[in-house]
């Protein structure tokens, strides 16, 4: 497997569950190679180790202080600087997932970092990360379109 995509994300905390929305959004295109792990990507660590992937890109809200629905494509380097001080709201740190699934696969980890606003319980997505939705949902596949 080429490019494996798995989005991480809370549904039940406002702007943290749109990693997992986008997830879907990519499953209901067609998209074959994306695992919804909503809020634990732990629980998926075998199967992602059985798939062997190339390339795996994470989807997940984070603050990296950046515009609210900003969204950025994070090499290695760049992850492991922000994940320590950003907010987790899973129970394996991310930033231990990532290095977890890079050292067992021996593949390449990014993160795919999107700024957001709210992360309230029982509130919705923001409707500045709604709206970018779609322009984030494109860029994934045109990014998987170029591997």
């Amino acid at each position: 497997m080429e490019t494996l995509i798995l989005g991480v994300g809370n549904p039940l905390r406002g702007d943290d569950g749109i990693g997992s929305e986008i997830a879907k959004e990519l499953i209901r295109l067609g998209f074959k190679n994306v695992i919804d792990s909503e809020d634990a990507p732990e629980n998926f660590i075998l199967k992602i180790i059985d798939l062997k992937p190339k390339r795996l890109i994470v989807i997940d809200a984070c603050d990296f202080s950046g515009k609210v629905g900003e969204f950025r494509l994070f090499t290695k380097e760049e992850w492991q600087k922000i994940l320590p001080t950003s907010f987790s709201t899973h129970t394996l740190p991310l930033s231990l997932f990532l290095s977890l699934m890079e050292r067992e696969i021996s593949c390449e980890v990014y993160l795919l970092g999107i700024q957001v606003k709210n992360l309230e319980m029982s509130s919705e997505i923001s409707l500045e990360l709604k709206e970018k939705k779609s322009e984030i949902v494109n860029y994934l596949l045109n990014l998987l379109s170029d591997k």
